[in-house]
């Protein structure tokens, strides 16, 4: 009808809430919202006023009307207890003796029936409290699931709300049109085939440069370590698990977890993020480095929840030169000593760099780890050792000064967007 006020709701903030002035701005639209569109119905007024004291029982309001007067507790009386002789003036009296014996043989029943009550709770008390505790698990389950369904409903009445007022915003060209429909969720295929969830992750890992100031090797257990590219926040959340699924193996086995067990569990967490539309994958990838039974590992990890196990790997920035360097010298590695090794990751590192910037103390972390070797992070003077070793040394990457992220190890297949990497020196997966 002409001149009808449809009241729609408030608009959508997703991103950019912590900007200047759009906290403000979101504050004021509810103010204006309340002002102009008042409650016209109380909703609570069929409930019953609310009672605090029906749970209260007798000996309960006795207590709290002694502590609210701040009088001490009474003492337990122990004169039922006790055995009084006859007075001393009636020693030499029958009847006075007669009244001491029936007190003590009336005590005496009492303990029998205290002993006997006793009996009664461990035979019958404990089957009692396991199915009360039982019935109360039940009623948590049904209460949980009523929740998660509510959550769930609450999610989808979210998600339409967003989708009615994307699709009714006015966008002003028509790639964003279609980018807008299929990237709000990460369950959402577009028409090409595509996650664009997904595809934001790998860009965020695939932004953060291996050479950052921030320290990015992390231990989890004494025979494992990770170092991160992408998102430092999402990197510390799975590195908190799996250092958890370690203590957990260790404490159940008294041995430690198997590299290979992890990155699997690992890598069902990280997948779980992708099929659900609550949810968002995580914007990190990781390069596990172990030593278990089955001999040393080094696994890879996508936010797309591949893994693969490899014998050399370099994720980041610019990390294509790092694994061209690694893929020429994969031969030497098998029979290269300790030192050796660490000597081909900064010389392989080192490639990555720009012209101008140089390989130092502040921009570089190693770890190792071998047989009878826990997982150690190396401290600045041990690092100086090693880059003092490879110092004067001529750069053998080509196009290491180009800030251009390098392109993925893969076929030409067109506008696909963000592909895991697939790495010449990679080996089996699992």
């Amino acid at each position: 009808m002409a001149g009808e006020v449809v009241v729609d709701a408030l608009p959508y903030i997703d991103q950019g809430y912590d900007e200047p002035g759009v906290r403000e701005a979101a504050f004021a639209l509810v103010e204006e919202e309340c002002r102009r569109y008042r409650p016209t119905k109380n909703y609570l007024e069929s409930l019953p006023p609310l009672n605090l004291t029906s749970f209260e029982t007798s000996v309960m309001r006795t207590e709290f009307e002694r502590l609210q007067n701040r009088l001490p507790m009474e003492c337990l009386s122990m004169k039922r207890y006790e055995l009084p002789p006859p007075p001393s003036g009636k020693l030499n009296e029958i009847n006075a003796w007669t009244e001491c014996v029936d007190n003590s043989c009336a005590q005496l029943e009492h303990q029998a029936v205290r002993v006997l009550n006793l009996q009664l709770m461990l035979q019958y008390c404990v089957p009692a409290w396991q199915r009360y505790l039982k019935s109360l698990t039940e009623a948590e389950k049904i209460a949980t699931r009523d929740l998660l369904a509510l959550r769930q409903a609450i999610q989808e009445v979210n998600w339409q709300r967003k989708s009615l007022q994307t699709s009714g915003g006015c966008v002003t060209s028509d790639t964003a049109i279609i980018k807008n429909q299929y990237d709000s969720d990460v369950t959402v295929w577009s028409p090409q085939g595509r996650l664009h969830q997904v595809e934001y992750a790998m860009e965020a890992r695939a932004s953060s440069e291996l050479s950052a100031h921030q320290k990015k090797v992390i231990p989890i257990d004494q025979h494992m370590g990770i170092t991160i590219s992408g998102l430092t926040a999402d990197a510390r959340m799975l590195s908190r698990y799996m250092r958890t699924e370690c203590l957990n193996y260790k404490y159940s086995h008294d041995a430690l977890l198997p590299v290979s067990r992890l990155i699997t569990s690992l890598g069902n967490k990280m997948q779980i993020c992708t099929q659900r539309y609550d949810r968002r994958p995580y914007g990190v990838g990781l390069l596990v480095a172990g030593y278990d039974d089955l001999g040393p590992h080094i696994y890879q990890t996508c936010p797309s929840a591949n893994f693969f196990d490899c014998k050399a790997m370099a994720i980041g920035s610019r990390s294509q030169s790092a694994r061209t360097y690694l893929e020429k010298h994969l031969d030497e590695f098998l029979n290269s000593t300790t030192e050796e090794l660490i000597k081909h990751g900064l010389r392989a590192l080192r490639d990555t760099l720009p012209n101008e910037v140089e390989l130092n103390t502040k921009n570089v972390s190693i770890g190792s780890v071998g047989k009878d070797t826990d997982f150690v992070i190396l401290d600045e003077d041990a690092i100086a050792i090693y880059l003092t070793a490879i110092e004067g040394e001529e750069k053998r990457g080509s196009g290491a000064g180009s800030d251009r992220p390098a392109e993925p190890l893969a076929e030409d297949g067109g506008d696909q967007g963000p592909q895991d990497p697939e790495v010449a020196v990679a080996m089996d997966t699992e």
